[in-house]
């Protein structure tokens, strides 16, 4: 497969979760949703792009404020640089659907699409959410010790 039409896969593996097991549900579910999108732009399936790429939006909207309710409760330092970087992730996902509606996905935008999605997984998860995962745990860790007798 030449460059141009290259498909990433994405997989799970030990560095993702970030100890939260709501969010790594969560994350897992990605995974597997982006590889049924690399799947239906290997075939260059518009429809199936398309109800993916829908799944996608929503999905990202409601994981993001299950993220975003964990770093509120425990007073995240990194909260609104954080959100800011849900916010555009929401929008270019958003932005690929609109699109869809007035037109089909050509191959190039289907690899910066996997492109972006491989930045989420390499960049946002394994990297800015595992900071809210030590965060969360630690918080929890400080309580569990502060509530004992």
């Amino acid at each position: 497969m030449t460059e141009k039409n290259r498909i990433l896969r994405f997989e799970w593996d030990n560095s993702i979760p970030i100890g939260i097991s709501v969010i790594d549900d969560q994350h897992r579910r990605f995974i597997e949703q982006a590889n049924a999108l690399a799947a239906a732009i290997e075939r260059m399936n518009q429809e199936t792009i398309g109800n993916t790429i829908q799944y996608l939006t929503g999905f990202a909207i409601n994981h993001f404020a299950a993220e975003e309710l964990f770093m509120i409760r425990t007073r995240y330092p990194g909260f609104k640089e954080h959100r800011d970087e849900h916010s555009r992730i929401v929008k270019n996902v958003f932005d690929v659907y609109d699109r869809l509606w007035t037109r089909p996905m050509t191959r190039e935008e289907a690899n910066e699409l996997l492109d972006a999605i491989d930045w989420w997984i390499q960049h946002h998860i394994r990297e800015v959410d595992r900071g809210v995962g030590e965060h969360v745990r630690a918080t929890s860790a400080e309580r569990t010790r502060t509530d004992q007798p």
